[in-house]
């Protein structure tokens, strides 16, 4: 009876990981054409939201410190939404567009906690 509810207890956290949103931090060290850059962030951005259903916010936002680090905040409804928005041209181009304007980029995995907004809430479990 034990091994049954600790194959539950399990299976229930797998398909709880599984359905949890997906949060990543992007962060960028930009080396010139800060201007650019964002006009490029936003046209994805803008595109990602209004036609992605899965793509739930995505948001920018600059150190007061040093303007050219940059922290992107996507969050998505699961990992097949991530998967099928950067499988789309709209981020290609992006990346594209960039490229040339980034020093240094790094991408920090998270697990979420808590989300909120008037779009939707999530809580773990």
């Amino acid at each position: 009876m034990a091994l049954l509810a600790s194959e539950a207890t399990s299976y229930a956290q797998e398909t709880a990981k599984r359905d949890a949103p997906i949060v990543r931090i992007f962060e960028f060290v930009v080396a010139s054409d800060l201007a650019a850059f964002m006009v490029a962030g936003r046209k994805n951005v803008q595109a990602s939201i209004r036609d992605e259903p899965g793509v739930l916010s995505m948001h920018s936002v600059a150190d007061k410190s040093d303007p050219t680090n940059l922290y992107v905040v996507e969050v998505y409804k699961d990992e097949a939404a991530y998967r099928a928005h950067v499988a789309t041209t709209r981020f290609k181009d992006f990346i594209n567009a960039i490229k040339a304007k980034v020093i240094s980029r790094r991408v920090i995995e998270t697990n979420p906690k808590m989300l909120g907004s008037e779009d939707f809430e999530w809580t773990e479990q």
